[in-house]
């Protein structure tokens, strides 16, 4: 998720804290705000549960890391764990915790909606096999199932969605002039229920909802082709 907490430097390394100034030690100095890429460079912010030997920061630091680090590396051999507000008060960071998590909540919002103007005139495109390529047209065989849909997201539009990220299909064909503004789109996708395992069997266009962190909503359209 796009983050936009202030951020500390050590060494050429940036990372984040949620320690008030007076509590901040000595060695750390504070710098201007730094956006990380987030999402579109995919990384994540961690805890450190210990320092690390990389020179990222030192056990209780939160960081701004690549998130196949992360996942691969720095939360599989417990050196960290995800910064969020329950892994704070379980490693006895109390201090601000509840304005960290009005941030987050904000920082939640904005990458949410940050997500749907990228979206907004984007498509993924799925080929499957089926007789004729007019809307409606059973797929056989084959059908579209959200994994299938989250693979091409990170292919077509090099959008990787972490594993809390659901994405939603709806089976139902939209017609262009079914939903014609953000309004009827955003209220088309509240109305998907939450069926994980929902799946697309016609030739058509589709609309998917990302539920991202904080249940904020993104709209995907999702076009089913003839192959």
């Amino acid at each position: 998720m796009i983050r936009y907490l202030p951020t500390i430097a050590r060494s050429h390394y940036y990372t984040q804290r949620i320690l008030p100034p007076s509590l901040v030690p000595v060695h750390i100095t504070n710098k201007p705000l730094k956006l990380p890429r987030s999402r579109f460079g995919s990384t994540v912010r961690l805890i450190l549960t210990e320092d690390d030997p990389n020179d990222k920061g030192y056990k209780g630091d939160v960081i701004t890391v690549r998130a196949g680090y992360a996942r691969n590396f720095l939360i599989p051999k417990k050196k960290a764990v995800y910064a969020t507000p329950q892994n704070f008060k379980k490693l006895g960071i109390t201090e601000e915790v509840e304005v960290v998590q009005k941030e987050e909540a904000s920082d939640d919002k904005k990458a949410a909606d940050l997500l749907k103007k990228y979206f907004s005139n984007k498509e993924v495109i799925m080929h499957r096999n089926a007789e004729s390529n007019e809307s409606g047209t059973p797929l056989h065989p084959g059908l579209v199932r959200s994994a299938h849909v989250r693979e091409k997201l990170s292919k077509q539009l090099k959008i990787d969605l972490e594993d809390h990220e659901k994405l939603i299909l709806s089976p139902q064909v939209v017609e262009h002039h079914e939903l014609s503004n953000e309004q009827e789109i955003d209220a088309f996708i509240e109305k998907i229920p939450n069926d994980e395992e929902a799946v697309i069997r016609r030739v058509g266009v589709f609309y998917a909802k990302i539920v991202l962190r904080g249940d904020f909503m993104v709209p995907l359209k999702v076009r089913v082709v003839k192959r």
